[in-house]
């Protein structure tokens, strides 16, 4: 039996530069103080993505674990909307283009998840892979947004990291993605954002304004985040 494909392209005639970058933020794991939400919300807003790449629901998503949205209009079902997980082709506030990877943390197949990335990675030459998250942690929110770094920038890691924890810590997909990728010599990094414990639960805009910073800071694009 031929499992079906773990991805489309959406639109064939959709042109994707090489050399682009991919940042990625998918929700699922921890997004404590709202940073991936509010960042993804900004970026669709702001920025117009155009979706390039969707992936399989059939195959990666658990519906009974993330049910789907059906509104109901006095007697019927009016729509329903599936959840997306896909790669976007956006453009900055300069003009740059640059590929967005948003959606749910698959929930199965995750090797087969990465086996995909990395072809998309090959296939279009991308250049680079940004991903970032937020955790809960003990510091005051009048400090400055703490910052754990990962991957294979080094220069990044020694600028911006931290917390250097030596620990065994609750694996995620983009984790995954990071070993895979960093492993074959891609330029990867990981941002972690470490968001004061008492209001990891409410929005916190310092924690979305520090991620594009960081975004930027690794790979020269621009976002309005005023």
């Amino acid at each position: 039996m031929t499992r079906e494909p773990i991805f489309t392209l959406v639109d064939l005639d959709t042109h994707i530069p090489a050399g682009l970058t991919m940042i990625a933020g998918l929700n699922g794991f921890t997004d404590a103080g709202g940073s991936i939400a509010q960042t993804a919300d900004h970026i669709f807003s702001e920025l117009d993505p155009e979706l390039v790449i969707q992936f399989n629901n059939e195959i990666l998503l658990d519906y009974r674990s993330r049910r789907p949205v059906m509104y109901f209009e006095k007697d019927h079902i009016s729509s329903y909307e599936p959840p997306v997980l896909g790669i976007y082709l956006v453009h900055d506030e300069a003009g740059q283009p640059f590929l967005y990877l948003h959606g749910y943390e698959p929930d199965f197949y995750w090797e087969a998840f990465a086996d995909a990335i990395d072809n998309i990675m090959r296939d279009f030459e991308i250049a680079g892979f940004i991903w970032v998250h937020s955790i809960p942690f003990p510091m005051p929110h009048s400090r400055p947004v703490g910052i754990t770094v990962s991957g294979n920038r080094q220069d990044l890691i020694a600028k911006y990291s931290e917390w250097k924890p030596e620990t065994q810590v609750p694996g995620n997909v983009l984790h995954l993605l990071e070993y895979r990728l960093a492993g074959q010599g891609i330029s990867t990094v990981g941002f972690v954002l470490l968001v004061p414990h008492y209001i990891a639960d409410s929005e916190f805009p310092k924690a979305a304004v520090t991620a594009f910073e960081l975004i930027s800071a690794a790979s020269a694009l621009v976002f309005p985040t005023d």
